[in-house]
Protein backbone atom coordinates (compact mmCIF):
# COMPACT_ATOMS: atom_id res chain seq x y z
CA UNK A 1 0.00 0.00 0.00
CA UNK A 2 1.13 3.56 -0.59
CA UNK A 3 2.80 5.44 2.21
CA UNK A 4 0.41 7.95 3.78
CA UNK A 5 1.81 11.44 4.26
CA UNK A 6 0.02 14.35 5.86
CA UNK A 7 -0.26 17.60 3.99
CA UNK A 8 -1.15 20.92 5.56
CA UNK A 9 -2.23 23.73 3.24
CA UNK A 10 -2.52 27.47 3.58
CA UNK A 11 -4.96 29.25 1.24
CA UNK A 12 -2.61 32.01 0.11
CA UNK A 13 1.09 31.58 0.80
CA UNK A 14 4.15 33.64 -0.01
CA UNK A 15 7.17 31.43 -0.58
CA UNK A 16 10.46 32.97 0.46
CA UNK A 17 13.19 33.08 -2.15
CA UNK A 18 15.14 30.47 -0.22
CA UNK A 19 12.15 28.13 -0.08
CA UNK A 20 11.46 28.60 -3.77
CA UNK A 21 15.07 27.87 -4.64
CA UNK A 22 15.10 24.79 -2.44
CA UNK A 23 12.04 23.41 -4.21
CA UNK A 24 13.61 24.06 -7.62
CA UNK A 25 16.72 22.28 -6.38
CA UNK A 26 14.58 19.41 -5.15
CA UNK A 27 12.91 19.17 -8.55
CA UNK A 28 16.22 19.10 -10.34
CA UNK A 29 17.53 16.44 -7.96
CA UNK A 30 14.46 14.30 -8.61
CA UNK A 31 14.72 14.76 -12.37
CA UNK A 32 11.52 16.84 -12.38
CA UNK A 33 11.38 19.56 -15.08
CA UNK A 34 10.85 23.01 -13.56
CA UNK A 35 8.78 25.71 -15.23
CA UNK A 36 10.37 26.90 -18.45
CA UNK A 37 12.83 23.99 -18.46
CA UNK A 38 13.62 21.64 -21.29
CA UNK A 39 13.75 17.87 -21.28
CA UNK A 40 16.47 15.75 -22.83
CA UNK A 41 15.66 12.81 -25.05
CA UNK A 42 17.46 9.71 -23.79
CA UNK A 43 17.63 8.45 -27.36
CA UNK A 44 19.11 11.55 -29.03
CA UNK A 45 20.50 13.61 -26.15
CA UNK A 46 18.85 16.67 -27.72
CA UNK A 47 17.19 19.15 -25.37
CA UNK A 48 13.64 20.00 -26.31
CA UNK A 49 10.65 21.71 -24.64
CA UNK A 50 8.31 19.34 -22.82
CA UNK A 51 5.33 18.94 -25.17
CA UNK A 52 2.04 17.16 -25.19
CA UNK A 53 2.11 16.05 -28.81
CA UNK A 54 -0.49 16.29 -31.54
CA UNK A 55 -4.14 16.28 -30.53
CA UNK A 56 -6.50 14.00 -32.42
CA UNK A 57 -10.29 14.03 -32.14
CA UNK A 58 -12.80 11.36 -33.08
CA UNK A 59 -16.59 11.47 -33.31
CA UNK A 60 -18.25 8.70 -31.29
CA UNK A 61 -21.84 7.50 -31.03
CA UNK A 62 -22.31 9.60 -27.86
CA UNK A 63 -19.87 12.48 -28.23
CA UNK A 64 -16.18 12.92 -28.93
CA UNK A 65 -12.80 11.47 -28.00
CA UNK A 66 -9.67 13.61 -27.65
CA UNK A 67 -6.19 12.17 -27.42
CA UNK A 68 -2.54 13.14 -27.31
CA UNK A 69 0.53 11.45 -25.85
CA UNK A 70 -0.56 12.35 -22.28
CA UNK A 71 -4.33 11.84 -22.17
CA UNK A 72 -7.22 10.03 -23.75
CA UNK A 73 -10.51 11.77 -22.92
CA UNK A 74 -14.07 10.82 -23.84
CA UNK A 75 -16.91 13.35 -23.66
CA UNK A 76 -20.37 11.81 -23.62
CA UNK A 77 -23.93 12.72 -24.50
CA UNK A 78 -24.47 14.66 -21.25
CA UNK A 79 -21.43 16.83 -21.86
CA UNK A 80 -19.67 14.79 -19.19
CA UNK A 81 -16.18 13.34 -19.08
CA UNK A 82 -17.02 9.65 -19.37
CA UNK A 83 -13.46 8.48 -19.92
CA UNK A 84 -10.21 9.90 -18.55
CA UNK A 85 -7.10 7.81 -19.16
CA UNK A 86 -3.43 8.66 -18.64
CA UNK A 87 -0.87 7.61 -21.21
CA UNK A 88 2.26 5.81 -20.00
CA UNK A 89 0.27 4.48 -17.03
CA UNK A 90 0.82 1.22 -15.17
CA UNK A 91 -2.68 -0.04 -15.99
CA UNK A 92 -5.44 1.05 -18.34
CA UNK A 93 -7.50 2.73 -15.63
CA UNK A 94 -10.41 5.07 -16.28
CA UNK A 95 -10.20 7.66 -13.49
CA UNK A 96 -13.91 8.60 -13.57
CA UNK A 97 -17.25 6.84 -13.20
CA UNK A 98 -19.66 6.62 -16.13
CA UNK A 99 -23.08 5.26 -17.03
CA UNK A 100 -21.71 2.15 -18.75
CA UNK A 101 -19.57 0.95 -15.84
CA UNK A 102 -21.92 2.28 -13.14
CA UNK A 103 -25.46 1.46 -14.33
CA UNK A 104 -26.99 1.88 -10.86
CA UNK A 105 -25.96 5.54 -10.96
CA UNK A 106 -27.39 6.01 -14.47
CA UNK A 107 -30.54 7.66 -13.10
CA UNK A 108 -32.18 10.93 -14.20
CA UNK A 109 -30.40 12.49 -11.21
CA UNK A 110 -26.94 11.59 -12.53
CA UNK A 111 -24.02 13.88 -11.68
CA UNK A 112 -21.02 12.74 -13.72
CA UNK A 113 -17.73 14.63 -13.94
CA UNK A 114 -18.42 17.67 -16.12
CA UNK A 115 -22.02 18.18 -15.06
CA UNK A 116 -22.76 21.35 -13.08
CA UNK A 117 -25.07 22.36 -10.25
CA UNK A 118 -26.17 25.99 -9.80
CA UNK A 119 -28.44 27.86 -7.42
CA UNK A 120 -29.35 31.29 -8.74
CA UNK A 121 -31.39 34.27 -7.66
CA UNK A 122 -32.61 36.76 -10.28
CA UNK A 123 -32.92 40.39 -9.26
CA UNK A 124 -35.84 40.85 -6.86
CA UNK A 125 -36.33 37.13 -6.19
CA UNK A 126 -36.56 35.93 -2.61
CA UNK A 127 -35.50 32.30 -2.92
CA UNK A 128 -32.71 30.46 -4.67
CA UNK A 129 -33.70 28.48 -7.76
CA UNK A 130 -32.07 25.27 -8.95
CA UNK A 131 -30.39 25.26 -12.38
CA UNK A 132 -28.72 21.92 -13.16
CA UNK A 133 -27.15 20.80 -16.42
CA UNK A 134 -28.54 17.27 -15.93
CA UNK A 135 -32.03 18.78 -16.28
CA UNK A 136 -31.12 20.66 -19.46
CA UNK A 137 -31.06 17.94 -22.09
CA UNK A 138 -33.56 19.88 -24.20
CA UNK A 139 -30.98 22.59 -24.95
CA UNK A 140 -27.65 20.80 -24.52
CA UNK A 141 -25.29 20.99 -27.50
CA UNK A 142 -22.05 19.01 -27.66
CA UNK A 143 -19.87 20.12 -30.56
CA UNK A 144 -16.31 20.23 -31.81
CA UNK A 145 -14.46 23.53 -32.27
CA UNK A 146 -11.10 22.69 -33.79
CA UNK A 147 -9.59 20.24 -31.32
CA UNK A 148 -11.76 21.42 -28.44
CA UNK A 149 -15.03 19.88 -27.29
CA UNK A 150 -17.61 22.55 -26.42
CA UNK A 151 -20.80 21.95 -24.42
CA UNK A 152 -23.43 24.72 -24.27
CA UNK A 153 -26.70 25.26 -22.40
CA UNK A 154 -29.15 28.15 -22.65
CA UNK A 155 -32.84 28.80 -21.85
CA UNK A 156 -33.97 25.30 -20.94
CA UNK A 157 -37.70 24.70 -20.79
CA UNK A 158 -37.34 21.89 -18.23
CA UNK A 159 -37.96 22.40 -14.53
CA UNK A 160 -34.61 22.73 -12.77
CA UNK A 161 -32.77 23.35 -16.05
CA UNK A 162 -30.43 26.18 -17.08
CA UNK A 163 -32.77 29.13 -17.61
CA UNK A 164 -31.25 32.44 -16.60
CA UNK A 165 -27.80 32.12 -18.14
CA UNK A 166 -25.78 30.57 -20.91
CA UNK A 167 -23.32 27.98 -19.65
CA UNK A 168 -20.41 27.01 -21.89
CA UNK A 169 -17.99 24.24 -20.97
CA UNK A 170 -14.83 23.69 -22.98
CA UNK A 171 -12.53 20.68 -22.80
CA UNK A 172 -9.14 21.05 -24.45
CA UNK A 173 -5.73 19.39 -24.42
CA UNK A 174 -3.40 22.36 -24.02
CA UNK A 175 0.29 21.81 -23.38
CA UNK A 176 0.59 19.31 -20.54
CA UNK A 177 -2.95 20.02 -19.35
CA UNK A 178 -6.41 18.67 -19.84
CA UNK A 179 -8.09 22.05 -19.50
CA UNK A 180 -11.71 22.41 -18.35
CA UNK A 181 -13.17 25.90 -18.68
CA UNK A 182 -16.62 26.92 -17.44
CA UNK A 183 -18.17 30.17 -18.67
CA UNK A 184 -21.41 31.55 -17.25
CA UNK A 185 -23.19 34.52 -18.85
CA UNK A 186 -26.24 36.31 -17.50
CA UNK A 187 -28.93 36.26 -20.19
CA UNK A 188 -31.59 38.06 -18.14
CA UNK A 189 -32.33 41.77 -18.38
CA UNK A 190 -31.37 42.32 -14.75
CA UNK A 191 -28.70 41.41 -12.23
CA UNK A 192 -28.26 37.69 -11.56
CA UNK A 193 -26.69 36.24 -8.43
CA UNK A 194 -25.16 32.77 -8.62
CA UNK A 195 -25.16 31.53 -5.04
CA UNK A 196 -23.97 27.98 -5.71
CA UNK A 197 -21.67 26.76 -8.43
CA UNK A 198 -21.01 23.10 -7.75
CA UNK A 199 -18.81 20.62 -9.59
CA UNK A 200 -19.77 16.98 -8.89
CA UNK A 201 -16.59 14.91 -9.14
CA UNK A 202 -17.34 11.17 -9.01
CA UNK A 203 -13.87 9.76 -9.47
CA UNK A 204 -13.70 5.99 -9.73
CA UNK A 205 -13.73 5.28 -5.98
CA UNK A 206 -16.07 2.34 -6.46
CA UNK A 207 -15.25 -1.16 -5.23
CA UNK A 208 -17.87 -3.53 -6.67
CA UNK A 209 -17.00 -3.65 -10.36
CA UNK A 210 -17.30 -7.22 -11.70
CA UNK A 211 -13.85 -8.75 -12.27
CA UNK A 212 -12.52 -8.71 -15.80
CA UNK A 213 -11.78 -12.02 -17.44
CA UNK A 214 -8.80 -13.62 -15.76
CA UNK A 215 -8.79 -11.17 -12.84
CA UNK A 216 -9.68 -11.60 -9.18
CA UNK A 217 -12.03 -9.07 -7.51
CA UNK A 218 -9.10 -7.62 -5.56
CA UNK A 219 -7.03 -7.19 -8.72
CA UNK A 220 -9.91 -5.40 -10.43
CA UNK A 221 -10.30 -3.09 -7.43
CA UNK A 222 -6.59 -2.37 -7.03
CA UNK A 223 -5.93 -1.78 -10.73
CA UNK A 224 -9.28 -0.51 -12.01
CA UNK A 225 -10.58 1.64 -9.15
CA UNK A 226 -9.12 4.80 -7.65
CA UNK A 227 -8.87 6.82 -4.46
CA UNK A 228 -9.15 10.60 -4.47
CA UNK A 229 -7.62 13.00 -1.96
CA UNK A 230 -8.71 16.63 -1.79
CA UNK A 231 -7.88 19.93 -0.15
CA UNK A 232 -10.48 22.71 -0.23
CA UNK A 233 -8.57 25.97 0.17
CA UNK A 234 -9.85 28.55 -2.33
CA UNK A 235 -7.23 29.18 -5.05
CA UNK A 236 -4.82 26.74 -3.37
CA UNK A 237 -7.29 23.85 -3.69
CA UNK A 238 -6.25 20.61 -5.31
CA UNK A 239 -7.38 17.03 -5.84
CA UNK A 240 -5.20 14.07 -6.71
CA UNK A 241 -6.38 10.61 -7.71
CA UNK A 242 -4.45 7.34 -7.67
CA UNK A 243 -5.00 3.61 -7.53
CA UNK A 244 -5.38 2.09 -4.03
CA UNK A 245 -2.18 0.13 -4.61
CA UNK A 246 -0.23 3.36 -5.13
CA UNK A 247 1.13 1.92 -8.37
CA UNK A 248 1.26 4.08 -11.49
CA UNK A 249 0.76 7.72 -12.32
CA UNK A 250 -1.42 10.10 -10.33
CA UNK A 251 -4.08 12.39 -11.76
CA UNK A 252 -3.88 15.92 -10.30
CA UNK A 253 -6.60 18.58 -10.59
CA UNK A 254 -5.76 22.21 -9.82
CA UNK A 255 -7.44 25.58 -10.36
CA UNK A 256 -6.12 28.12 -12.85
CA UNK A 257 -5.58 30.85 -10.27
CA UNK A 258 -5.58 33.62 -12.88
CA UNK A 259 -9.19 32.75 -13.71
CA UNK A 260 -10.26 33.06 -10.07
CA UNK A 261 -11.07 29.35 -9.87
CA UNK A 262 -10.86 27.38 -6.64
CA UNK A 263 -13.01 25.57 -4.12
CA UNK A 264 -14.48 26.99 -0.92
CA UNK A 265 -16.91 24.24 0.09
CA UNK A 266 -17.34 20.48 -0.26
CA UNK A 267 -20.62 18.62 0.09
CA UNK A 268 -20.56 14.87 0.67
CA UNK A 269 -23.82 13.12 -0.18
CA UNK A 270 -24.05 11.00 2.94
CA UNK A 271 -27.77 10.24 2.84
CA UNK A 272 -31.00 11.23 1.15
CA UNK A 273 -31.56 14.36 3.22
CA UNK A 274 -30.76 17.99 2.42
CA UNK A 275 -33.16 18.13 -0.50
CA UNK A 276 -32.08 14.96 -2.30
CA UNK A 277 -34.62 13.67 -4.80
CA UNK A 278 -35.57 10.04 -5.34
CA UNK A 279 -33.49 9.83 -8.51
CA UNK A 280 -30.43 11.00 -6.54
CA UNK A 281 -30.63 8.20 -3.94
CA UNK A 282 -28.07 5.94 -5.63
CA UNK A 283 -25.61 8.83 -5.59
CA UNK A 284 -25.57 8.87 -1.79
CA UNK A 285 -23.15 6.99 0.46
CA UNK A 286 -23.74 3.22 0.75
CA UNK A 287 -26.43 3.28 -1.95
CA UNK A 288 -26.35 1.66 -5.38
CA UNK A 289 -23.28 -0.40 -4.35
CA UNK A 290 -21.32 2.85 -3.94
CA UNK A 291 -19.70 3.01 -0.51
CA UNK A 292 -18.33 6.54 -0.80
CA UNK A 293 -21.15 8.44 -2.47
CA UNK A 294 -20.84 11.71 -4.35
CA UNK A 295 -18.61 14.63 -3.42
CA UNK A 296 -19.51 18.02 -4.88
CA UNK A 297 -16.92 20.81 -4.83
CA UNK A 298 -18.14 24.41 -4.88
CA UNK A 299 -16.58 27.48 -6.46
CA UNK A 300 -19.37 29.53 -4.85
CA UNK A 301 -21.49 28.32 -1.92
CA UNK A 302 -23.73 31.13 -0.63
CA UNK A 303 -26.88 29.02 -1.00
CA UNK A 304 -25.68 25.66 0.33
CA UNK A 305 -23.84 27.21 3.28
CA UNK A 306 -26.88 26.59 5.50
CA UNK A 307 -25.82 22.93 5.72
CA UNK A 308 -22.91 24.13 7.88
CA UNK A 309 -20.34 21.75 6.43
CA UNK A 310 -17.79 24.39 5.48
CA UNK A 311 -14.94 26.21 7.19
CA UNK A 312 -14.23 29.00 4.68
CA UNK A 313 -16.14 32.19 3.83
CA UNK A 314 -19.05 31.52 1.47
CA UNK A 315 -19.22 33.66 -1.66
CA UNK A 316 -21.61 34.36 -4.53
CA UNK A 317 -21.07 35.61 -8.06
CA UNK A 318 -23.12 38.62 -9.15
CA UNK A 319 -23.42 39.30 -12.88
CA UNK A 320 -25.00 42.32 -14.51
CA UNK A 321 -27.17 41.81 -17.59
CA UNK A 322 -24.99 40.32 -20.34
CA UNK A 323 -21.96 40.01 -18.07
CA UNK A 324 -19.96 36.77 -17.98
CA UNK A 325 -17.28 35.01 -15.96
CA UNK A 326 -15.01 32.10 -16.86
CA UNK A 327 -13.34 29.67 -14.46
CA UNK A 328 -10.68 27.17 -15.53
CA UNK A 329 -9.29 23.99 -13.99
CA UNK A 330 -6.41 21.81 -15.18
CA UNK A 331 -5.82 18.08 -14.96
CA UNK A 332 -2.24 16.83 -15.09
CA UNK A 333 -0.48 13.50 -14.91
CA UNK A 334 1.98 13.36 -12.01
CA UNK A 335 4.41 10.73 -13.19
CA UNK A 336 7.97 9.64 -12.63
CA UNK A 337 9.82 11.78 -15.16
CA UNK A 338 13.04 9.77 -14.77
CA UNK A 339 11.72 6.53 -16.23
CA UNK A 340 10.62 6.11 -19.79
CA UNK A 341 8.00 3.54 -18.94
CA UNK A 342 5.57 3.02 -16.07
CA UNK A 343 5.17 -0.60 -15.04
CA UNK A 344 3.88 -2.43 -12.01
CA UNK A 345 7.35 -3.79 -11.23
CA UNK A 346 9.15 -0.46 -11.63
CA UNK A 347 6.58 1.36 -9.51
CA UNK A 348 7.30 -0.31 -6.19
CA UNK A 349 9.15 2.84 -5.12
CA UNK A 350 5.80 4.40 -4.23
CA UNK A 351 7.18 7.72 -2.91
CA UNK A 352 8.44 8.79 -6.33
CA UNK A 353 4.86 9.46 -7.41
CA UNK A 354 4.03 11.26 -4.18
CA UNK A 355 7.01 13.52 -4.89
CA UNK A 356 5.74 14.03 -8.43
CA UNK A 357 2.42 15.26 -7.01
CA UNK A 358 4.35 17.79 -4.91
CA UNK A 359 6.29 18.92 -7.97
CA UNK A 360 3.09 19.28 -10.00
CA UNK A 361 1.49 21.42 -7.28
CA UNK A 362 4.58 23.61 -7.14
CA UNK A 363 4.53 24.12 -10.90
CA UNK A 364 0.91 25.27 -10.54
CA UNK A 365 2.01 27.80 -7.86
CA UNK A 366 0.33 25.85 -5.09
CA UNK A 367 2.35 25.26 -1.94
CA UNK A 368 2.78 21.68 -0.81
CA UNK A 369 3.71 21.56 2.87
CA UNK A 370 4.37 18.13 4.34
CA UNK A 371 4.25 17.60 8.10
CA UNK A 372 5.28 14.52 10.06
CA UNK A 373 2.92 13.44 12.86
CA UNK A 374 4.73 13.66 16.17
CA UNK A 375 4.35 14.22 19.87
CA UNK A 376 2.50 17.23 21.28
CA UNK A 377 3.83 18.55 24.58
CA UNK A 378 1.75 20.26 27.19
CA UNK A 379 2.61 23.77 28.30
CA UNK A 380 5.72 24.07 30.53
CA UNK A 381 6.69 20.45 29.83
CA UNK A 382 10.36 20.08 28.85
CA UNK A 383 9.57 16.90 26.92
CA UNK A 384 12.39 14.84 28.41
CA UNK A 385 11.85 11.07 28.44
CA UNK A 386 14.76 8.97 29.67
CA UNK A 387 15.51 6.03 31.91
CA UNK A 388 18.45 7.87 33.45
CA UNK A 389 18.53 10.58 36.07
CA UNK A 390 18.63 14.11 34.63
CA UNK A 391 20.91 16.42 36.60
CA UNK A 392 20.49 19.46 34.37
CA UNK A 393 18.48 20.65 31.38
CA UNK A 394 19.88 23.34 29.09
CA UNK A 395 17.65 25.20 26.66
CA UNK A 396 14.07 26.41 26.43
Amino acid sequence: MMDKRWRTKVGTVLLTAAAALSIVGYQAAQGQPVQGATTTSSATGVKQPAASGQVTTTKTDKGYDMQNNLFKVSVGQYGEISGLYLANDAFKTNYVMNETDNPKQATPGHEWVGELMFRTKPSGAKDWQKEYTNKSGDVRKVSLDGNRVVVTYTKSGTAGGIKSMTVTETYALVGDNLQWSIKVQNTTANTLTIGDMGLPLPFREYWTYPPKEGESPSQTAYEGSTLFHSFVGQDASYIYVNRPSGVGNYLVMTPDQKSGAGFEYQDHWIDGTNGRTADEKNWCMDQGDWANGLNVFYIHSAAIKNQNEGYLPNTALTLKAGESKTYTFNFNAAEDKKSGQSTAIADQDHLKYDKSVAATLYQKKIMDAVSVPSMVLTKNDQGVATGKNVSAHVGG
